[in-house]
């Protein structure tokens, strides 16, 4: 079930939470985003609602949504907009022929390398990963993991992203001391010789440990 937080009328949080089928009391509200995509020629992108939905159904709108307990806006918008328009369908098929020749892990590292080679910002990288390879790793409590060891450490080592640039920047440190953070890369490529042995991680505190092919 989503898990919005909530907030007051300044967009102040209150500390609490609610689900999308609880009510929410008067003076508490959560935040929605709305995405416009206007190309050259000035035509508006629009997604055709379900029949099935409760409210509206078959009808034309932007592509938006409510924000998740902890996300931010612009995630939530290009998280929506991939959601609902579908626009990321042929590359995840893509993915998963990849992470069937070598195993998922590999899969979700490669997509971080591209991933945060071209968004240059760990946020959208993550989100991005998130969107693209969710259906490899569908365990959400084994995903996190799998994107904690790869696209958050990985986005630090492209030299053009705001995640390692700016720490070099502030630090003073050159562009050429990056291969030193081996840490960036070390644990990454361990992880995936584990997975590639078998050796895998739970998928959730309680399960069992998952093996290559299981």
């Amino acid at each position: 079930m989503e898990v919005w937080d909530l907030f007051d009328e300044n967009r102040r949080p209150l500390g609490k939470q609610s689900g999308r089928r609880e009510p929410i009391v008067k003076g508490e509200f959560h935040i929605v985003v709305v995405v416009c995509v206007i190309n050259e020629q000035n035509e508006i992108l629009l997604t055709l609602r379900s029949p099935d939905k409760e409210k509206y159904p078959g009808t034309w709108e932007n592509t938006g949504g409510a924000l998740e307990a902890g996300e931010e806006s612009r995630t939530a918008a290009v998280r929506e907009l991939f959601e609902e328009t579908g626009l990321l369908n042929n590359t995840r098929a893509l993915i998963g022929r990849l992470a069937a020749r070598i195993n998922p892990f590999g899969a979700v590292m490669v997509v971080s390398i591209l991933a945060s080679a071209i968004c240059c910002n760990q946020s959208l990288s993550t989100v991005v990963v998130k969107q693209l390879c969710d259906h490899v790793i569908p365990d959400r409590y084994e995903l996190a993991l799998t994107l904690e060891d790869t696209v958050i450490l990985l986005a630090a080592l492209i030299p053009w992203s705001i995640a390692g640039s700016v720490p070099l920047a502030a630090s003073g440190a050159p562009l050429s001391s990056i291969p030193l953070a081996c840490y960036l890369y070390l644990l990454p490529l361990c992880s995936y010789l584990s997975y590639s042995c078998g050796k895998g991680w739970s998928a959730s505190p309680d399960a069992p440990v998952r093996t290559e092919g299981s």
